[in-house]
């Protein structure tokens, strides 16, 4: 599995209804619920807008390709869809905590892609914590929910990170094995990370095989860590996840900006923040990205 890259309380099953397109404003009527949720501190109202089925029928036919579908007792496929909606859900608790209080929260696009429409959130905290997610959604019926997600903060979208992360608990065994080793050192390497120690985090982490290390859930403590040791092991390893998720637009953009603006390179920094209002559309956020990189400049200047 090492190379495989392909919420409501309950999942909703699929209907018998084929998916339909809405109009433009009302798929953002739609995204002002998300919104509203979310800066009121109470993303369990989102919950009945959560469709996983797509994620765990994909689930399904990987198991049933890769010849894994032995390993999986009645019982597990139960439990995934127990995982699947707690794991959807702390990823929505999380942009609820950046949005409340004193944080922003904007619809910034509406696109569609591959007879999909997508809703784009442009999310900030009053500590300046953010995220840009696109939300991929559904219509049946009367009825549109949220199927999927990808956050352009940490390169995770979140239906193939979930399937990666099964599969590879399938293949190399859940009761120790490879793959829960790296899954035992990133643990360890959060809790050094947590603890301010990060000379024992870099150790941990470095001892996960790059293969597994190179996914996004690895890599966001990666680079977290290697902020704490050094500027040259920051840009470093936040060069070499910008390479891993090169193929995911807007997380390339974000941290490429990130990048540029950490040498001074202001015009290359700005470069990327146009490049990421076209994939996430125009925001407050945007615009205090480039409001900074027009104070640096003029520093340097």
């Amino acid at each position: 599995m090492k190379k495989f890259l392909p919420l409501l309380l309950i999942i909703v099953s699929c209907t018998s209804s084929e998916p339909v397109l809405l109009s433009e404003q009302e798929y953002l009527d739609f995204g002002k619920q998300i919104q509203k949720a979310l800066k009121s501190g109470q993303p369990k109202k989102i919950t009945r807008l959560y469709n996983l089925t797509k994620t765990y029928e994909e689930l399904e036919f990987q198991v049933d390709s890769l010849k894994l579908k032995s390993s999986v007792t009645s019982a597990k496929w139960k439990s995934y869809k127990t995982e699947l909606n707690k794991a959807f859900a702390r990823y929505i608790e999380s942009l609820s905590d950046l949005a409340k209080n004193n944080g922003t929260v904007e619809i910034s696009k509406f696109y569609i892609k591959d007879a999909k429409p997508h809703l784009v959130f442009s999310v900030q905290s009053e500590n300046n914590g953010m995220d840009f997610t696109d939300f991929e959604l559904l219509t049946q019926g009367d009825q549109t929910f949220i199927t999927d997600y990808t956050s352009y903060n940490t390169g995770i979208q979140f239906s193939e990170s979930f399937i990666w992360n099964a599969l590879n608990k399938l293949e190399y065994g859940w009761m120790g094995g490879e793959y829960m080793d790296a899954l035992s050192e990133l643990k360890n390497a959060h809790v050094y990370l947590q603890r301010q120690q990060p000379d024992r985090a870099w150790v941990a982490i470095n001892r996960i095989p790059e293969y597994f290390q190179s996914q996004s859930n690895f890599q966001v403590v990666k680079v977290s860590i290697a902020s704490q040791l050094s500027d040259s092991l920051y840009v470093n390893s936040l060069y070499d996840w910008i390479g891993y998720n090169y193929y995911q637009e807007g997380f390339r953009h974000l941290k490429a900006c990130q990048y540029y603006f950490y040498f001074g390179d202001t015009a290359s920094a700005k470069l990327h923040v146009d490049s990421l209002e076209m994939v996430a559309g125009k925001s407050v956020l945007t615009a205090k990205f480039k409001e900074s990189l027009t104070k640096s400049a003029g520093n340097i200047n």
